[in-house]
């Protein structure tokens, strides 16, 4: 959105300072050259746009390192004092009796472009095999050469005006490629997808302080089996669109198989939400063909509460007893990934201690970004679980471990237990985690 306002600026702010410098003679000096001024500084912003899109592509983090940051920006800060000075200098344009005419340093509003150019191949260079889906790597080439032409036109044959064309053509691309909501919309639902989860999990930079609320249509395949896929598509249908009417603050995503996944900056508004969930799930779901009875499982936690240290202990105790036939996991990128994972079934006290044993079940993970990989468990050792207990000693290749998803399939019994539910992530050997002293997280969730 930023992109497309500045290029409607720079498009804007062109049109009505060619037609000032035409008119000179007629309008006041100032508003001459500050029309002037405005087109020339959006001109270089564009640029600070264009790379903001490649960074988040690359999935990198302008803002953890504050000094190379602004190093970074040098260029662009530099330029954009020039531009304005040039009221009282005339280094980059003047207005004389004669109109408008360039100034002696008016290249250097290119300088930013060179410069974004540069780190542009550097980033695909180096970050183009940690892309996930191979269309946004295409995009950031196509535009990225589509600009380097464009600006090769304008400094080689000022005359010929077609460098806002390219950017146009690079803002459309941008647009369709990371802003189509055919790629992120469910078709069933009308919430985000997973695609659409996994891309806004990994701008982790934007999600800080941010809570998720996860829950799963209890049974779901039992289900569909015993309404019909018609029937049940029909009850996702329902379900989402309750969710965005009675949520609106709230961003919902479909994880396919009866999941879901919500997230919010206001953890009460999450709780309040859950609690209306649980009361909605009691009642039936109706609309002229379809008549559904349903029950959830929910959970609540942090966005990143998993992504501190390569060892970290996960607890799942559940609300009924299950039989767990297979584990997905999705980690992160650049080798924070889980390298395995231990499994301890029904323990009573989870803690590193179990380390020391032998795990019921062990997985060498692999890294898994689409979370198309999923990892079938012993059906004996797996047949008759009320509590899981993860225990990650390493990652891929990092000094910290990153988990954005773990999931199960399986059956549950109607068999309760009467303990509250909580979800409990330990880390070894970390540093202080958001003004926690100690290296123990606990969040209470819902019944599941």
């Amino acid at each position: 959105m930023a992109l497309l306002v500045t290029e409607v600026v720079v498009i804007g702010s062109d049109i009505l300072a060619s037609y000032a410098d035409e008119k000179y003679k007629e309008l006041p000096y100032n508003l001459v050259v500050w029309l002037n001024i405005l087109y020339f500084v959006a001109f270089v912003i564009r640029m600070k746009m264009f790379d903001t899109i490649t960074c988040n592509v690359f999935s990198i983090n302008p803002y953890e390192d504050k000094i190379g940051s602004f190093v970074k920006e040098i260029p662009i800060i530099l330029t954009t004092i020039v531009i304005i000075s040039s009221y009282w200098t005339g280094s980059v344009f003047s207005i004389t009796e004669n109109g408008y005419v360039r100034g002696p340093y008016y290249d250097i509003i290119y300088f930013p472009y060179i410069w974004y150019f540069i780190l542009a191949i550097y980033y695909i260079a180096r970050y183009k095999n940690q892309i996930k889906r191979k269309r946004d790597l295409v995009c950031v080439i196509v535009y990225t050469d589509l600009i380097i032409i464009g600006l090769g036109i304008r400094i080689l044959l000022p005359q010929v005006l077609l460098f806002d064309t390219f950017c146009v053509m690079s803002v459309i691309i941008i647009n369709l490629v990371f802003m189509n909501p055919e790629f992120y919309i469910d078709k069933r639902t009308n919430l985000f997808n997973a695609e659409a989860l996994h891309t806004i999990l990994r701008e982790k930079h934007s999600m800080r302080d941010h809570y998720i609320h996860a829950f799963v249509i209890k049974n779901y395949n039992e289900a569909r089996e015993v309404y019909g896929p018609r029937q049940m598509d029909e009850g996702v249908y329902l379900i989402g669109n309750y969710l965005n009417k009675t949520f609106p603050k709230l961003k919902f995503f479909y994880y396919r198989n009866g999941r879901f996944v919500v997230i919010g900056k206001d953890v009460e508004d999450l709780l309040k939400s859950k609690e209306k969930m649980v009361e909605r799930f009691k009642e039936r779901w109706v609309s002229k063909n379809t008549e559904l009875y349903l029950e959830v499982g929910i959970a609540i936690g942090t966005v990143d509460i998993m992504e501190y240290d390569p060892e970290l202990l996960i607890n799942i105790p559940f609300y009924t007893q299950v039989a767990i036939k297979s584990m997905k996991l999705i980690g992160g990128e650049d080798g924070t990934a889980p390298s395995k994972v231990k499994l301890y079934v029904n323990s009573t006290n989870p803690d590193f201690d179990l380390l020391e044993g032998s795990p019921s079940h062990q997985i060498d993970t692999l890294e898994n970004p689409d979370g198309t990989l999923e990892y079938n468990l012993p059906q004996f050792k797996f047949s008759a679980v009320w509590n899981l207990t993860l225990i990650v000693p390493s990652c891929i290749d990092s000094d910290h471990t990153k988990i954005y998803y773990i999931g199960f399939q399986g059956i549950a019994s109607k068999k309760k237990q009467k303990i509250p539910l909580n979800v409990n992530v330990e880390v070894k050997n970390s540093n202080k985690i958001s003004g926690l002293d100690e290296g123990k997280f606990s969040e209470k969730i819902g019944q599941m």
